[in-house]
């Protein structure tokens, strides 16, 4: 619009100002307009600086292009030359080139393990990346199942010290060389495929991989995960029996798998139950209870301790877990649930006629003697062994003096004794229970009595009262009758309230009761007696 306004004022060919090109057409012409209101023009001196960028992406190179021209190549008399590696490296910095890539190596060192029945050291396993853009490395630990430890992240990225000068670079980093950072001593022991080609095109050749040593608790988590072998006799046992049941063909068995047969149908979830106690002879050793489970079905034996409240002594009862206890001078190694074979002799292992009251039996070098048996056990020994005396032992136990009772506070005479000693009671404040339904079936009944003052002074001689006793709340009112030149005020003696007379075993007041309000008895009210007559 611009251009037509100006070729209408005659300022210019539009032919020749649109043909221009590299400046802005309409530039010096600008300082013909008049210089009125509305006339200036200031963008039309801006000059023309913008220059065409295209983007281009060559043999994994990023270059823009000016015009027609490359960077990268260079035009001699019309030919194009082409620029060797060493000068596009020259040309190109190292955070393009070497953008993305890292030398990875395997290392592991050694950590030890303390108070463990397991392993001494733990094998700790790492991944080192060192990035050659910026010389930077980081060193991470992959994750294992159950490992018990932090792992993940070993070492940031960041530039490692070697040593007060000098940062660790890529020709510290060799299979078999060790390396120190932040004072682990890390053994490398393999690199991956795109290493080894990398120091194979510098020039550096890296050795063989290095044979990892075996982790102790890697193997043992190995074979914890790996399943038991269960007892192959008693597997055969099971399947000939399904087979029977299912019209198949039935081998004979043998005398031992028959009679394995016979007691896992017969006793099975049938245990005998024995109380027995333990002495322990160590220096500070005491008398240990423990109850001892024989189950009849595979002839074996649970140990547990018996532990009281408050005894101070870990939760854990477990004292032999579930396994056939072996005699004394008997192989020990194999015997346990999975092994319940015909492999050892019977009478090599303690049976249900080895165990009654009073005898002692060793389990793995500690001396159990047994004490009594419950109900079920003495009636299975009286039908199948003829036993008749179940006499118990009493076991030895240490015992402890009872803590002390705590006493409650002497109330103080403010308010009601009863709500002072909840506060002692209860952390949570609780109103004393009242007894609603004798209040209002007994509102109405008072117990009246004449009284006279059991005392040996003078002054009391003669004086006269009236006892009130409310059933309803079991409160207490006297009142004075006046007498004539006695020197005494009459009327109220004592006001309406509970009357203690004393307290019970847990340190609680206890209030006079309507069965010490008959006609003769002398009843104690603070200090002062009265004989109690008709009304």
């Amino acid at each position: 619009a611009t251009v037509s306004v100006l070729y209408w004022l005659g300022l210019g060919d539009r032919r020749k100002m649109t043909s221009l090109q590299g400046r802005n057409p309409l530039q010096g012409v600008t300082t013909a307009l008049p210089k009125l209101v509305g006339c200036s023009f200031p963008e039309l001196n801006q000059p023309v600086t913008h220059r065409k960028k295209q983007l281009l992406v060559k043999s994994g190179n990023r270059t823009d292009m000016v015009g027609t021209k490359e960077r990268g190549v260079e035009h001699a008399g019309g030919a194009e030359k082409k620029l060797n590696a060493e000068k596009i490296g020259n040309m190109m910095p190292e955070w393009q080139t070497l953008d993305k890539k890292a030398l990875r190596f395997y290392a592991y060192f050694r950590e030890p393990v303390q108070e463990s029945r397991v392993e001494s050291d733990r094998l700790r396993k790492l991944v080192i990346l060192y990035y050659l853009e910026d010389d930077t490395m980081q060193v991470s630990e992959p994750r294992q199942q159950n490992s018990g430890i932090l792992q993940g992240s070993f070492i940031k990225r960041h530039r490692v010290m070697k040593n007060e000068k000098e940062h660790m670079d890529l020709h510290d980093l060799t299979v078999g060389a060790t390396i120190t950072i932040y004072g682990k001593a890390m053994l490398i022991v393999d690199c991956d495929a795109f290493t080894r080609e990398f120091y194979s095109r510098a020039g550096i050749d890296q050795p063989e991989a290095i044979f990892v040593p075996e982790d102790s608790h890697e193997q043992w988590q190995i074979r914890a995960r790996q399943p038991r072998v269960k007892d192959p006799e008693l597997k055969r046992v099971m399947d000939l029996d399904a087979s029977q049941r299912a019209g198949g063909t039935v081998h004979k068995l043998s005398s031992e798998a028959k009679e394995l047969s016979k007691t896992f149908y017969m006793y099975d979830r049938k245990v005998l139950r024995f109380n027995c106690e333990w002495k322990d002879p160590s220096v500070h050793g005491e008398t240990h209870a423990l109850v001892l489970l024989y189950f009849l079905a595979d002839k074996t034996c649970v140990v547990s301790e018996f532990n009281p409240p408050n005894s101070g002594k870990d939760p854990f009862p477990t004292f032999l877990k579930r396994q056939k206890i072996p005699k004394a001078g008997c192989p020990a190694q194999g015997v346990s649930l999975e092994t319940i074979s015909s492999k050892y002799r019977s009478d090599q292992f303690y049976t249900e006629k080895d165990l009654y009251i009073g005898a002692r039996i060793s389990v793995f070098g500690r001396e159990l003697k047994i004490c009594s048996m419950d109900p079920a056990t003495q009636q299975y020994y009286r039908a199948n062994h003829g036993h008749t005396d179940f006499t118990p032992i009493p076991i030895d136990l240490p015992t402890k003096p009872a803590p002390p009772v705590p006493k409650p506070p002497p109330h103080s005479g403010i308010g009601n004794e009863e709500d002072s000693l909840g506060s002692w009671k209860h952390l949570v404040l609780k109103p004393p229970r009242r007894d609603q339904a004798k209040e209002l079936r007994d509102s109405d009944k008072v117990l009246r009595f004449r009284g006279s003052m059991l005392s040996s002074h003078p002054t009391d001689q003669g004086r006269k009262f009236i006892v009130c006793f409310y059933l309803a709340d079991g409160t207490v009112q006297i009142f004075e009758q006046p007498c004539m030149n006695s020197g005494l005020t009459g009327g109220k003696f004592l006001c309406r309230q509970r009357v203690k007379v004393g307290t019970d075993d847990n340190g609680g007041p206890v209030y006079l009761r309507d069965e010490a309000f008959r006609v003769g008895n002398v009843v104690e009210v603070l200090g002062s007696k009265f004989v109690l007559e008709e009304r």
